[in-house]
């Protein structure tokens, strides 16, 4: 975190006026650094050169016994991925997977669960549909490293008429130990009107199943 602000402070230093110069200069330099932040967190963004690593897909015995008991499992309309983390979704100074590249692994397994219900993304962005964050609360509980194989599992705990709530664990593939509970609130948004919009029937069965 220091060393973090140390650079922030120092590329604050670097736009901060001394002689009153135009706010154009300055807003041009805070750009530079939005780009550089960008890169540096590349595992939220999807150019092919800053991609989110693709998620496995599981064998069905895969939820095992001890999986489900520790992570607390329902019994029923659990999704669930696999993922090996990658060198690129650790921290540089502190060399386990961060929560920049947690959180995109939050936001993958719910596009992949929506692709699996038939509401992928692609298909209501065509019908003018899509689904908006409202919240995320992610609990970290653990580390996880380079190599390590994780479980992702996620169902959906209250569905309501233009929004759900889901929730996210996150355990260690040999033991069921989790490393990650998350909760996001989501609500499906027209972008015509950029207002909620209800979910249709279909798209409610597939997810609960």
């Amino acid at each position: 975190m220091a060393a973090q602000q140390r650079n922030r402070q120092c590329v604050l230093h670097d736009f901060i006026p001394v002689n009153r110069e135009p706010l154009r200069a300055i807003n041009i330099k805070v750009a530079r650094w939005c780009i550089r932040l960008r890169w540096l967190h590349r595992a939220m963004l999807r150019s092919s050169a800053m991609r989110v690593f693709d998620l496995e897909t599981l064998a069905c015995d895969a939820l095992t016994p001890a999986i489900r008991a520790k992570s607390l499992l329902p019994e029923h309309g659990v999704y669930a991925r696999a993922h090996r983390v990658q060198s690129d979704e650790t921290s540089a100074l502190v060399p386990h997977a961060n929560n920049i590249a947690i959180l995109g692994w939050i936001d993958q397994l719910a596009e992949h669960h929506g692709h699996a219900a038939g509401a992928s993304r692609e298909t209501l962005a065509r019908e003018g549909r899509m689904w908006f964050v409202a919240s995320h609360t992610i609990n970290y509980l653990g580390e996880s490293f380079v190599d390590d194989e994780l479980i992702l599992a996620t169902w959906i705990e209250k569905l309501g008429r233009t929004s759900l709530t889901r929730k996210t664990v996150i355990s260690r593939r040999d033991d069921g130990t989790p490393v990650v509970r998350a909760e996001s609130r989501w609500a499906l948004v027209d972008l015509s009107t950029r207002k909620p919009i209800a979910i249709s029937e279909a798209i409610r069965a597939a997810l609960l199943s």
